[in-house]
């Protein structure tokens, strides 16, 4: 069984929940499954924007990516390069430390759609996260 997040399909499988809305245009997947937002010690956000969206946001992916920091994952400030490879593509993108709501790394990528559409992945690990995390964001991105 699958999970639609807009252009992809995602394991239903893979201990994260089903997606849920997360504002516009915009899906959160928490772990474990059962765990809501509170009390998840990992999520992923996905922010998608089409063609449309992004010439009228007037914002390159650089742009996109601080928007999507601020708002979907509540962080603005200095961050490092980090790469992975999600969904088959091999990602450059930003890893930074926030405290709030709690302790965490995260990472965030834009993943290149179809009809020149963006995705923006946040990935959120809390730093109380059980090692299972990995092994379930593993599943998740392949």
């Amino acid at each position: 069984m699958k999970h639609q997040v807009f252009f992809l399909e995602v394991p239903a499988d893979c201990g994260f929940s089903a997606p849920i809305e997360a504002g516009m245009d915009a899906l959160m997947m928490n772990y474990p499954a059962e765990a809501d937002i509170s009390q998840a010690s990992g999520s992923v956000t996905f922010v998608n924007f089409s063609r449309d969206a992004q010439q009228a946001m007037e914002m390159d992916a650089a742009g996109l990516m601080d928007y999507v920091s601020m708002v979907f994952l509540a962080y603005s400030g200095e961050y490092d390069e980090s790469e992975r490879v999600i969904f088959g593509q091999h990602l450059k993108g930003r890893s930074f430390r926030k405290s709030i709501p709690r302790a965490a790394t995260t990472e965030i990528f834009l993943l290149k759609g179809p009809e020149e559409s963006l995705m923006a992945v946040g990935i959120v690990k809390n730093d109380d996260a059980a090692s299972e995390l990995n092994e379930a964001l593993e599943r998740l991105l392949a």
